[in-house]
This record gives C-alpha cells, structure tokens and sequence, in this order.
C-alpha cells in the first residue's frame, strides 16, 4: 500500500511540474508576441509620424511663392542647342565649375554678357542640362530661373528668391530642413513680400544654416535685362553675389545683354573681386558655330537638300546672312522647315530684304511679314490691319536668345 501511495505522490508531482512548465512556456510565449507588437506599434508610430511631418514639410514648401522658371520650363527657340558648338566657351565653364577658372584668380560667379540673339539663353539651359543630368557631377544644379519679358511672374524680380530656394529644398536635401523651418516662419508674414525680405528672411537664413560639408551647389539665371523692374537688377545681383561670398560651396552663373544698369554693377569694387565677366562676342568663333548649325540642320529640311545640291553657294550666302546670330539661324531653319512646297522661293525670301543698317535678324522678320501680310492686302482689306498690330504686339518680346 505504501509503494502505491508513494507512486500516485511522484505520478502527482510529475504532472505538476509538467502543467506548470507549460504554462510558463505560455507566458514566455504571449510576452514575446506583446514586445513584437508593441515594436510594430512603435514603428508604426514612428512611420506615421514622418509621413506626417514629411507633409507638413511639403505643405510649407508648396507655400513658398514661385514661378515655373527653371530651366525644364524653357521654351524650344531658347533652349535650342546643337552639340559641336560653343566647345571653347563650354570648356572654360568646365574649368570654372571645377574652381579653376580664371587660372589666376578663380571667382564663382560668372556673368556672361552678349548682345540680342547670339545664343546666351540657350548656353544657360546647356550648361543646366549638363550639371543636372551628370552622374557624378562636381558641381550640381540647385536652382535655375529664366526671365521671360513680358510673361507675368517670369518678368518679376519678387519671384526670383522664393523660387529659387523652393527648387533648393527639392534638389537639395542637406538644405530642405532649413529651408522647411525658415520658411515656416516666412511665410507668417505672408505669401508676397519685398524682395530684400524673400532675400534675408528667406532664402539666406536658410542656406548660411546649412552643414559645412555642403556639397558644390551651382545657381543659373538667365535673361536678366528681361526684368520687368529694371530698378531692382543692381540689389538682386549684389545679393546674390553676397551670398557667394559668405558661402564656400555656391556657384553662380547668370547672363543677360550687357546693359548700363548691369555693368554698371559688374564693374564696381565691391563686385569684382568675385564676378568673373565673361563677352560673348570675346568667348568663341559664332561665325564658326552658327555655319555649323545650319550645315547640320539646313540639308536635312525635307526638299531643301536637292536645292543645295543644284545651288551650292545658297548655303555659303545664308551662313553670311546670319552674321554669327544664333536666333536668326534658328528662327530661319524653323521657317524654312514649314515651308517645303517651294523650296527656292523660300529660301530667296530669307536671303533678301533689309537695309544695310538692319540687323540679320530685323531683315528676317520683315521678310517674313511682308510675305505674310503684303502691302495690297494691307490696303485693301481693314483686318489684316488688325492681325498685323497683334502679331507686331508679340514680337518685341521674343528676340532675345
């Protein structure tokens, strides 16, 4: 009896053990999926709270005023470009990225002056091209603005600022904390502001809180003499080159015609130690460039080759007409590739007219608009007349290039 009491007792404690083992296993088991979840949770949380201030962040950022000026914008008659040309100058802003340009005393802003249609908006939109599109660029675009007369915010120096540093907070994301809580508290004083406000309280307060280790940044704006407000170019420029002072990695490019209100600012003290003034006229062969654009685009114009062929010096007499004018190629191989029916009177047509003081490009557009509108249609019809007055009023705003 006592060995089968003794064996029921062990058969017990047996059985105890074993239910209180199995419930602990239970308890290690439920405590180790309640720290799984609560992980999950915390990471949940923490996700849900960068989405949240990632749209925030947005938010503020799509607050910051702008205009659609970078160089993506550009239309095709400015940003026209044909590989093979200006290789002098493009080697030069090479050397100039790379901070080795002027080789005596290197300076990170380049101003490009050039009189109307030799080509400056479309070198600007090149050179955005290829420092936004390298792989491993040493120096990479931040920002680019393109003025346009005549074209509301395009024309308004209010905007340059404020856009610039929204495409910074884009293109840059060692720069888009800063520039979130600078313009968070910009933009308490309201969308619209002077712009020595959308400088300072913008745009500079943001970038001179940017790390040390700020990668190479380059800034383009072209067509500066297009300004609507011609009075506040020389306190734009003089901002814009104070920042490069106070920064070490910004690059500035900027081009416009050489206009008195603006070399009246590349030519102060204050300026010069820092601006690298470069001459279109002085930079490279435009005759050169501007005859190999047309010999690579005039032959491939759809019935225009056999007309080369059969007059050989038409082409010779264009390149001559053209008078190193890059708009004025451009615009006439845009005419001449809408009007294949008649290739030799075409062609003749661009090749007449003029004065001998018109420029290339006046001669151009007044043959055109007297074959467009003759003069017994002018006469006899009233609204011609009409059609004529609104085209004149377009025309003035689109020669530069």
């Amino acid at each position: 009896m006592r060995e089968e009491l003794a064996r029921a007792l062990e058969l017990f404690k047996l059985g105890g053990s074993i239910s209180i083992e199995n419930i602990l296993d239970k308890v290690a088991q439920d405590t180790k999926h309640i720290q799984h979840q609560l992980r999950e949770n915390q990471r949940q949380l923490r996700e849900n709270q960068h989405q949240q201030q990632e749209a925030e962040d947005k938010r503020i950022i799509d607050s910051i005023p702008r205009a659609d000026a970078g160089y993506r914008s550009v239309d095709e008659l400015k940003s026209g470009f044909t590989q093979g040309t200006r290789e002098e100058l493009f080697e030069e802003l090479e050397q100039w990225s790379a901070g080795r340009f002027p080789k005596d005393k290197p300076k990170r802003v380049c101003y490009l002056t050039g009189g109307a249609g030799l080509g400056k908006s479309s070198i600007s939109h090149q050179l955005c091209v290829r420092h936004d599109t390298a792989e491993q660029p040493s120096l990479g675009l931040g920002a680019s603005f393109f003025f346009v007369r005549g074209s509301g915010n395009l024309e308004d120096a209010h905007f340059v600022f404020s856009t610039i540093t929204r495409q910074l907070a884009v293109s840059q994301p060692t720069l888009r904390p800063h520039i979130v809580s600078t313009a968070r508290e910009y933009l308490n004083h309201g969308d619209r502001q002077q712009m020595q406000h959308a400088f300072g309280g913008l745009l500079r307060k943001a970038l001179i809180a940017a790390p040390a280790d700020q990668a190479p940044t380059l800034i383009v704006i072209d067509g500066i003499d297009e300004c609507k407000d011609r009075r506040l170019v020389p306190e734009l420029l003089r901002c814009l080159f104070s920042l490069v002072r106070e920064l070490p990695w910004l690059y500035i490019f900027a081009a416009s015609r050489p206009e008195p209100h603006i070399l009246s600012v590349l030519a102060s003290p204050d300026c010069t130690d820092v601006v690298n003034h470069m001459r279109l006229e002085d930079a490279a062969d435009s005759d050169g460039d501007v005859e190999h654009y047309l010999k690579e685009t005039v032959p491939k114009i759809p019935s225009y080759a056999d007309y080369l062929s059969e007059h050989p010096d038409a082409l010779r007499r264009l390149v001559s007409r053209a008078a190193g004018v890059f708009i004025f190629a451009r615009i006439t191989v845009n005419f001449l590739d809408e009007h294949h029916s008649h290739p030799k009177e075409w062609f003749e047509l661009v090749l007449s007219g003029g004065s001998p003081a018109a420029s290339p490009l006046d001669a151009l557009y007044l043959q055109i608009l007297q074959s467009s509108f003759p003069p017994e249609d002018l006469r006899a019809l009233p609204s011609e007349h009409k059609r004529l007055r609104s085209l004149l009023r377009l025309l003035p705003w689109n020669l530069d290039g």
